[in-house]
């Protein structure tokens, strides 16, 4: 059986990956036999934020959903693919250390899928600070928007409920801002009360605006895996 990495972040329950994104990666995944296996920096269980009517399903995943694999002793060769799922966290902990880019620069040289989605883009950063090969440098991308930004939850103030991004983030900026500060040739989407996001595919990266694209997303990405 095929496995797929998934880089997720530990920083607190608000700031954790949505329930809802992980039960569209995992269906996704174990629909094509692959089988999801999470990693954080630290090997610390990952945070979650519940979503509403979620719980049944934490509950019933919570074995795998508690468990993750140590950064440092992941390597690219051990897995098919890589997942970055969306979480206002990703902003405090894989977006700022180097050993989450250069394993992503492993998967690009290797020429193995990966897909971020939404915040997830904040994981790719010091790939593409690096000066390495593998670095992203000229690859079309996108990630939530400014317009997102502001209008999702990811930007509400403590105490409106839900993940926020603007006292989670020590980077206190939308990802549109933060990746294309870092030289990234960030396409923005329309607004998401226009659809569900724009998802992008340049080489092996497959990129999704936001977590409603999460599936169309997962279609491409497991249409470029080597299941063989």
């Amino acid at each position: 059986m095929s496995h797929c990495l998934c880089l997720l972040t530990t920083r607190g329950k608000a700031g954790g990956t949505s329930t809802q994104v992980m039960k569209d990666v995992f269906e996704a995944l174990r629909q094509s036999e692959v089988e999801p296996v999470l990693c954080t920096i630290t090997g610390e269980p990952p945070a979650f934020y519940i979503d509403e009517g979620d719980e049944d399903w934490h509950y019933a995943n919570k074995e795998i959903l508690g468990r993750a694999e140590l950064l440092s002793e992941c390597s690219a060769a051990m897995f098919s693919g890589v997942v970055i799922p969306c979480a206002a966290g990703n902003c405090m902990d894989l977006a700022k250390d180097s050993a989450v880019g250069a394993l992503l620069r492993e998967f690009n040289l290797m020429d193995k899928p990966i897909c971020s989605i939404g915040c997830g883009c904040f994981g790719l950063l010091t790939a593409l600070s690096a000066t390495d090969e593998g670095n992203f440098c000229g690859f079309a991308m996108t990630g939530l928007s400014l317009s997102d930004w502001a209008q999702s939850v990811y930007s509400a103030q403590p105490g409106d409920g839900g993940p926020s991004g603007s006292h989670l983030s020590s980077l206190g900026q939308a990802p549109e801002t933060v990746m294309r500060a870092a030289g990234a040739n960030f396409v923005a989407g329309r607004p998401l009360s226009h659809r569900d996001g724009l998802v992008i595919a340049d080489g092996n990266l497959i990129s999704a605006q936001a977590a409603p694209a999460t599936a169309s997303a997962m279609s491409i990405f497991l249409a470029r895996l080597d299941l063989s």
